[in-house]
């Protein structure tokens, strides 16, 4: 008897071990009988898969470079409106440091000459440092015209269509300053989609120098 205890205790502890093995080994068979999620994928699925994918990545990546673009557009355009702009106020200045204004190209340029009811697409005027300068519009440009010569003040992208100044009190005085408006409009244009169009105008009174500096 004290032979046969180990023997039973071995049979047992076997039975005991396979019957777990074949627990384990069946719970997923038993689990996944029936069930569509235990399968895998089939060629169709990985297909649609992937057609699925493909098309989210290239709507993805057009409307990340479409942004690029606006983007580059928008900063083009901005560099192109400052640069109007700062040939405006540019205008602004000289005018509001200058004297004896003539209105136009006709006449004698070197006397005083109003527009105030019609404007005219050209101002010559006396600098601060003496000189004659004259502002105009030459085609589709601003030009600015001194005695070293004439100077487009304009970039290649703007189209200006329309210069105009109104001059009052040409023929200033100190108690009467002269006063002149300027209006600028056309087109600016930046590749072959990216376009606007601007009017612009600022209103100049004349300033006198201080003899004394």
């Amino acid at each position: 008897m004290g032979q046969m205890t180990p023997n039973i205790k071995n049979k047992e502890g076997d039975r005991k071990n396979k019957h777990f093995q074949g627990r384990v080994l069946n719970i997923p068979a038993r689990a996944c009988a029936g069930r569509l999620n235990c399968r895998g994928f089939t060629l169709v699925e990985l297909i649609v898969s992937v057609a699925i994918f493909s098309i989210v990545m290239v709507v993805s990546v057009g409307a990340i470079l479409y942004i690029i673009s606006a983007n580059r557009q928008a900063q083009a355009m901005k560099a192109v409106m400052n640069n109007l702009n700062f040939t405006l106020e540019s205008m602004a200045r000289n005018l509001r440091m200058g004297s004896n204004y003539h209105c136009g190209l006709s006449g004698n340029l070197s006397l005083p000459a109003n527009c105030e009811t019609q404007s005219q697409p050209a101002v010559v005027f006396r600098s601060s440092s003496g000189g004659i300068v004259s502002y105009e519009l030459s085609g589709t440009e601003i030009v600015r015209g001194d005695s070293n010569g004439r100077l487009s003040l304009t970039s290649e992208d703007i189209t200006v269509e329309t210069l105009s100044f109104f001059v009052e009190g040409a023929a200033s005085d100190d108690n009467n300053p002269a006063r002149i408006l300027v209006t600028v409009g056309g087109k600016a244009k930046v590749g072959p989609r990216a376009e606007t169009r601007f009017n612009l105008q600022t209103y100049v009174v004349q300033r006198y120098r201080d003899e004394t500096d």
